[in-house]
C-alpha cells in the first residue's frame, strides 16, 4: 500500500475502516442474541461433546492437506498434551512454540541473510541489545526469587531448630 494509501485511495480505506466498525457492533447484537443459545450447548453430556469434538478434530486435521499423517501427528500430540497436563507440566509455552516457532525461523535466516552469516553482528544493534537484556531479566528472576526464598527457608529452619 505505502505511505500515500490514506491520500490516493481514502474513500477505499475509510469505507474499509466503516465496514469493520459497522460489523462489531452487528457482532456485538448477535452475540447477546445467540449467548442463550450456545450456552445450551453445556447440556451436552460430556462422553457425546468428547466424542464430537475427536471426531472433527480428525476430520480436520486430514482436511487440511488431505494426509493421514498431520491426523497422526494430531493423536501424538493430544497424548503428549495429556500427560503434560497430567504431571503438571505447563501447556502453554509449547502451544506458544509451535504458534511462533515457523515465524521465529524464518526471521532468524533472514537475520543470517542479511548479516551475512556473521551471528555476532546481530548482538551488536541496541534493540537487540535492550530484548536480549529483558530476556535474561525475564527467565532470571524467577531462578533468583528461589533461590532467595530457599535461603530464607533453609535459614528459617535454621532458626526454628535452635
Amino acid at each position: 500500500p505505502g505511505p500515500m494509501l490514506f491520500v490516493q485511495n481514502a474513500e477505499e480505506v475509510y469505507t474499509l475502516i466503516s465496514g469493520f466498525a459497522l460489523i462489531n457492533i452487528l457482532l456485538v447484537g448477535v452475540g447477546i442474541l445467540c449467548c442463550k443459545g450456545f450456552s445450551q450447548m453445556l447440556r451436552i453430556p460430556q462422553p457425546v461433546l468428547m466424542t464430537m469434538i475427536v471426531v472433527l478434530s480428525v476430520i480436520g486435521s486430514f482436511a487440511i492437506n488431505k494426509n493421514m499423517m498431520d491426523v497422526y501427528v494430531m493423536f501424538i500430540a493430544g497424548i503428549v498434551g495429556y500427560i503434560m497436563v497430567k504431571f503438571d507440566y505447563p501447556v502453554s509455552p509449547v502451544a506458544l512454540a509451535l504458534l511462533l516457532g515457523p515465524t521465529f525461523e524464518s526471521c532468524f535466516q533472514l537475520s543470517g541473510r542479511m548479516f551475512h552469516g556473521n551471528w555476532l553482528l546481530l548482538f551488536t544493534r541496541p534493540i537487540s541489545l535492550v530484548l536480549m537484556a529483558l530476556i535474561l531479566i525475564s527467565v532470571g528472576f524467577p531462578i533468583v526469587s528461589e533461590v532467595r526464598e530457599r535461603r530464607k527457608a533453609k535459614k528459617e529452619r535454621r532458626e526454628n531448630s535452635v
